[in-house]
């Protein structure tokens, strides 16, 4: 909760908008769901372990 607060604190801050206005979701998915430079990030440690 305390990063949620900050990330919305730092927007009011820095974008001059209303709290009220910020809406802050953190998603968690599996690392078969993600992937960076067209690989997942199971495959990217898999090539890591090698």
């Amino acid at each position: 909760l305390g990063m949620m607060r900050d990330i919305t604190q730092a927007l009011v801050k820095n974008l001059g908008v209303d709290a009220d206005a910020v809406v802050i979701q953190i998603n968690e998915a599996p690392l078969h769901h993600k992937m960076k430079g067209g690989k997942s990030f199971v495959e990217r440690a898999a090539a890591a372990k090698k």
